[in-house]
């Protein structure tokens, strides 16, 4: 293995939907979608793209910045107006089949929302 590479082993679902993972970075959790590479663009092997997307996005259409408290992993973040960001969360062993989560949010204002 070359310096600064790292490997990580992950258990592919059975339905090749969702894959979960776990590393230095933080946890995973994606969708799975795989296509096929035609063999002639490949000189006759039998190649498979295999694209990782986010399985949760969160996206801010409001005029207000909301403030979002993933309940499970209790660090709250902010989502300016007019954007989107991907969210990942700590699964538990067992529920990599079919992983949830909760998510509570508000929209910072004054005076201040509640849950």
């Amino acid at each position: 293995r070359a310096k600064g590479t790292a490997s990580y082993k992950v258990r592919l679902p059975p339905n090749f939907s969702i894959l979960t993972m776990s590393t230095r970075m933080g946890p995973g959790v994606f969708c799975l979608h795989t296509e096929d590479v035609n063999r002639n663009d490949m000189l006759g092997a039998e190649c498979h793209v295999i694209t990782l997307r986010p399985r949760l996005i969160l996206t801010n259409s409001s005029e207000h910045e909301i403030e979002i408290s993933p309940e499970k992993e209790g660090t709250n973040f902010l989502l300016a107006p007019g954007t989107s960001s991907e969210m990942h969360w700590a699964v538990k062993s067992g529920d990599e089949d079919s992983p949830s989560t909760s998510l509570l949010f508000r929209p910072v204002c004054n005076p201040p929302c509640q849950w």
